[in-house]
């Protein structure tokens, strides 16, 4: 299987150096950062090298620029063939520099003909915003967070909530997303998008309450005497959420890249509303 793969690798990359070379392209072959360099895949490296050095191709293996880019292996990886997103910041960054160090490349923004590639930035820009909200543990900055970007969101509390001794302080953190919590009876959600409410529900009356998110997501909202847990959030029968400890509840979609960020929950622990759990 080895042997096959090297064949493999230099019957298809001559190909791409042909293709390349018909179009006057400018080729650049790179090996991200990998930490599971063994003797066998080193040898497939060797092998582009030398093929790439035959073309008068540069071939960079980033194995080799550990410490140039920054890599913290203890930090940077989800595992031992991808980096997370910090490594992939870091390496990006000097992956950047490089080719503007190197290379002539215009720049295309705000090019309509480019326009896939400010939809993808933006895109990406969105998704590191989304993943930063998640590493958030305090309330009133997860939702400071919520309300700069352009969510829909379904805020639930549950429990004896009136009665926790900081009850006046997430009053006043709910009323920042257009909630009114001394209006709540019992346990209650909200779907608000942009600070506007869209819905709002308590258990003690049954409903079904749904709407389209984009192009491909239905959200639906229920309660049912019927069931245990009454209140039940559920995203395309993707994604179903049911606030069943006391407290808090965030359930986040992204309108933007039409995605499931996630679900948050800060649970009433020794009557107090705590950080996210």
């Amino acid at each position: 299987p080895g042997a096959y793969y090297v064949t493999d690798i230099t019957e298809y990359l001559m190909k791409i150096i042909e293709l390349s070379k018909e179009k006057d392209i400018p080729l650049l072959l790179i090996k991200t950062p990998y930490c599971g360099v063994t003797l066998d895949i080193q040898k497939k490296y060797n092998k582009v090298a030398e093929i790439a050095g035959e073309n008068d191709i540069p071939f960079i293996n980033f194995n080799r620029h550990y410490k140039e880019i920054g890599i913290n292996f203890e930090t940077d990886f989800a595992d031992a063939n991808h980096m997370n997103h910090r490594g992939n910041v870091k390496f990006t960054r000097y992956l950047a520099g490089y080719l503007k160090e190197n290379y002539e490349i215009p720049d295309r923004r705000g090019d309509s003909a480019y326009g896939s590639y400010d939809f993808m930035a933006d895109n990406c820009e969105q998704r590191i915003y989304n993943l930063e909200l998640t590493q958030i543990n305090q309330i009133d900055d997860y939702l400071e967070k919520i309300r700069g970007g352009n969510y829909t969101a379904v805020y639930s509390i549950t429990g004896d909530y009136k009665d926790i001794l900081n009850y006046g302080e997430v009053r006043s953190k709910l009323q920042t997303v257009g909630i009114n919590l001394d209006e709540a009876d019992g346990d209650t959600v909200w779907v608000v998008r942009e600070n506007n409410i869209l819905f709002s529900g308590s258990d003690s009356i049954d409903f079904e309450w749904h709407t389209q998110l984009g192009e491909n997501n239905n959200l639906m909202v229920t309660s049912s005497d019927k069931s245990e847990n009454k209140i039940e959030i559920n995203l395309s029968n993707t994604h179903k959420y049911i606030p069943v400890e006391e407290g808090f509840h965030i359930f986040l979609y992204d309108n933007c890249t039409e995605t499931f960020v996630g679900a948050a929950r800060f649970p009433i622990i020794n009557d107090y509303l705590s950080d996210k759990r």
